[in-house]
């Protein structure tokens, strides 16, 4: 029985090699193009936010904001995160890529309850800000900040950020750096006040504020809420853009580029990516081929007044092929060809052991 039992071992260990090199996969939100566009037939995705997800050891794959909710249950049974991008969009409760958002919080939140299934959400900027006005459910928690092409320190609660998922990954002196270096970058120009958040049950219930910044003016009465976390639910937000940090080189662009904020924007990045790792969808080959894997070297990205963006349209963007069993066919067919493997193993075993002359000890 001992090359069984070596076998066994090895299947087991090959299946926990295969789970854990698998690179999980992301799927980025398009925005909107023009981004106060009435309708969603036109879209872009920036390609810091792809580099930023590969640097966290992700891949992704781009969700368009007219996808049917047939596409969306296929998409949910395979990725394994989602990313929210930063805009300019004047964001509207009744329109549709607001409404689309929506619908894919709520899917997020009811794999968690219903399925037990981790699918993390992050949410930079506008997305940040999109999630809060989506669970107030009141455009009027936005006030308006002069925090654009800014960098920053941050502000928190050493006893509630060094016990936050979202921050897991810094050491003491990152808190530190954190919290009195320039580390972070900021574009906005509305944001959510700490005073507000704190106004809405909906989100003192659902949310942890982790951290809080300064008006650019250095306006005391403006505290922006800079970074939240669910307290249930997987979902994260960051008003601030970590993904500019090690990828934005646009000369009037203000960013923190020290080695203390590229640091921190790469630690964010791996507990992002490490948190879709907590799912076991899979992106088969043939799943690969029917979604618009996102290829920042294929010449797809364009550069759009200094950012490189890949624009999409709705008349010309691929039809999925539904194969929403993909991923279970795949797990039954190891599972039958484990199970005839250690069935051989056995019996080849078994005859070895009818065979032998137990006299032969005596």
């Amino acid at each position: 029985m001992n090359s069984f039992i070596k076998a066994f071992i090895a299947l087991l260990l090959i299946t926990f090699t295969i789970a854990n090199s698998y690179i999980p996969v992301i799927g980025v939100i398009s925005n909107v193009e023009p981004e106060n566009s009435a309708d969603a037939t036109k879209s872009k995705i920036y390609s810091t936010y792809i580099k930023w997800i590969e640097l966290g050891g992700g891949q992704a794959i781009a969700i368009q904001p007219w996808t049917t909710d047939e596409e969306l249950n296929d998409i949910f049974s395979k990725v394994n995160g989602f990313l929210l991008q930063g805009g300019n969009k004047d964001l509207n409760l009744n329109g549709q890529f607001e409404t689309f958002v929506g619908k894919v919080v709520n899917k997020i939140i009811e794999y968690q309850e219903q399925k037990k299934v981790n699918l993390p959400l992050f949410a930079i900027c506008q997305g940040h800000e999109l999630i809060l006005l989506l669970f107030s459910k009141n455009k009027d928690i936005l006030t308006e900040f002069d925090s654009r092409n800014y960098q920053s320190s941050l502000n928190f609660t050493d006893s509630i950020i060094k016990s936050s998922r979202m921050f897991s990954y810094f050491s003491e002196a990152d808190f530190v750096n954190m919290k009195t270096k320039e580390t972070t970058a900021h574009f906005h120009y509305l944001g959510v006040s700490v005073q507000n958040f704190k106004n809405y049950p909906l989100l003192t219930k659902n949310f942890l504020v982790t951290s809080w910044g300064v008006d650019g003016n250095k306006d005391p009465n403006y505290v922006p809420v800079e970074s939240f976390e669910g307290i249930t639910y997987p979902i994260y937000g960051a008003q601030f853009h970590p993904e500019k940090v090690p990828f934005d080189y646009i000369p009037t662009d203000n960013i923190p580029q020290n080695p203390e904020a590229m640091k921190i924007s790469f630690q964010i990045a791996l507990f992002f990516i490490n948190e879709a790792r907590k799912n076991n969808n899979i992106f088969t080959e043939v799943d690969k081929k029917n979604y618009d894997f996102i290829n920042l070297m294929d010449g797809s990205f364009i550069n759009d007044g200094g950012k490189m963006v890949k624009f999409y349209n709705k008349t010309v963007v691929k039809v999925i092929n539904h194969n929403p069993t993909s991923n279970n066919v795949l797990i039954l067919v190891i599972i039958i060809c484990a199970i005839c493997l250690l069935t051989f193993l056995y019996k080849h075993n078994h005859k070895k052991d009818e065979g032998y002359d137990s006299r032969s000890l005596i």
